[in-house]
């Protein structure tokens, strides 16, 4: 059955792309190809369809972009190409000092992959126009996910990617979930959503950014009514999906980020929003802390996260050559018998990788959020609040989730973090090039006038 699929997907890819012309049209095969997971096997050899947005995005960059307004901006486009290959330089020593060579090699190839898709994305010159309709279908793409997901849930049925092990964890995480307070609550049958996934805990955290995405845009007074009607609706649907998954990172982040938005969204009533924001923070925080509700089984309790974050600390200090090269993931299964990879972002991606390579990728993103807080400050107009909805719910990804998720573990959710992440720069870039365009236009004497007007058209 996951063959006629693969066929159906590749052929469905290949339709579509018969029927586009020209780079404007190929980059929207990207969010298309993010809308599902599938990985194809070829003997010992293995893929991920996701991996052929690279392709796409190289496409896109390589075909001649046309319009002087986007190549300048496109050459202004931050695209952190010696960070990516001191990433890849550093990360590199790892492959040789795991004990299974083959396994090792294909996660150093899920980790590359999608920076590289990251630098030919950015280099794509993508215009303001195209980031819309890559946000709208993106978030369009993972709702219909999150209609699919409810049905699964109702049903228990449908879950035509799931594979075999997430099935058996299910099985597990179910009978543990009807016993707690939060499954008797919501009355937990035999299924829970992925999506067009393979993983409910990957399919929750795809839905959190265009779910902060369509809650910036029903608190924003910077979009048509209709717009905000229908993010409305969008919203409930994709949180009762969070829900569903039982995703308590997801759930944690998708709170933090959209109180977060709610309080910075707009300048008015500012104090009367932040009593509200602690007012909610604090409720669920009770909720969250409370025995049984959220940590329900041996693995999700605060002690067993613990005790992952203390055997790799315990394993860094008894072998400090970790830091420099990592390769010390299948020591660390061995030494403490743990059943899983450390849920941690920073000590997964150190002992996977060394601390150089961690601090590459943590470069990578804190100076694109960094020069996004900066515009978010000095913008204003429908563009800002995206791009507010987008730094709130990558900052929250990352720094908060990455507190108990590893989540560059899997080549597809390092697409989709880092496709976000582009969207970000680019509109970032774009911003910052608008107040740069409109500075010069107040500063050219009134007879030029006409001249910027026809260039900034």
């Amino acid at each position: 059955m996951s063959l006629v699929f693969v066929i159906l997907a590749v052929a469905g890819v290949a339709a579509v792309l018969c029927l586009m012309t020209g780079r404007d049209r190929l980059v929207y095969i990207i969010p298309l190809l993010l809308a599902f997971e599938c990985r194809v096997r070829l003997g010992a050899v293995s893929f991920d369809l996701s991996e052929l947005t690279v392709v796409f995005a190289m496409s896109v960059w390589l075909l001649d972009p046309g319009d002087e307004k986007r190549l300048d901006v496109a050459n202004r486009v931050s695209t952190n190409g010696v960070l990516i290959a001191l990433l890849g330089v550093f990360a590199l020593p790892s492959v040789f000092l795991e004990d299974h060579f083959l396994h090792s090699v294909s996660t150093y190839r899920d980790l590359m992959v999608p920076f590289v898709f990251l630098f030919c994305f950015l280099k794509a010159g993508i215009d303001l126009p195209q980031l819309r309709k890559l946000v709208v279908a993106a978030c369009c793409l993972i709702l219909f996910n999150a209609i699919l997901g409810i049905i699964q849930f109702k049903t228990g049925n449908y879950l035509w990617f799931a594979n075999e092990d997430e099935m058996d964890w299910q099985v597990y995480k179910i009978g543990l979930v009807k016993i707690s307070l939060l499954g008797e609550f919501l009355g937990i049958k035999d299924a829970l959503p992925a999506g067009l996934y393979s993983g409910t805990n990957n399919f929750g955290l795809y839905l959190t950014i265009p779910l902060c995405i369509c809650g910036t845009v029903v608190l924003s007074r910077n979009f048509a009514r209709r717009e905000r009607v229908f993010c409305l609706l969008a919203s409930a649907t994709l949180f009762v999906c969070l829900v569903l998954t039982i995703f308590r990172s997801g759930l944690l982040v998708y709170f933090t980020s959209i109180l977060a938005i709610y309080l910075f969204v707009t300048p008015r009533f500012r104090q009367v929003r932040l009593i509200a924001v602690l007012l909610i923070a604090a409720t669920f925080a009770v909720f969250f802390l409370s025995q049984g509700v959220f940590d329900f089984d041996s693995f999700g309790t605060f002690s067993a996260r613990q005790g992952m974050l203390s055997d790799a600390w315990t394993l860094i200090k008894s072998h400090p050559e970790v830091l420099l090269a990592g390769g010390f993931t299948d020591l660390y299964h061995q030494q403490f018998r743990q059943e899983q990879e450390i849920h941690n972002l920073m000590l997964y991606a150190i002992v996977k990788y060394g601390l150089l390579a961690t601090l590459c990728f943590y470069c990578i993103v804190g100076f694109a959020l960094w020069r996004a807080v900066r515009a978010v400050k000095t913008s204003v107009g429908p563009e800002r609040d995206i791009l507010l909805s987008l730094t709130v719910s990558l900052s929250a990804n990352v720094f908060l989730c990455g507190l108990s998720t590893m989540i560059i573990d899997s080549v597809q959710t390092t697409i989709w973090l880092l496709f976000w992440l582009g969207i970000t720069i680019h509109l970032t870039t774009w911003l910052d090039f608008q107040k740069a365009e409109a500075m010069e236009t107040r500063s050219i004497p009134l007879a030029s006038w006409d001249h910027a007007v026809s260039y900034g058209n």
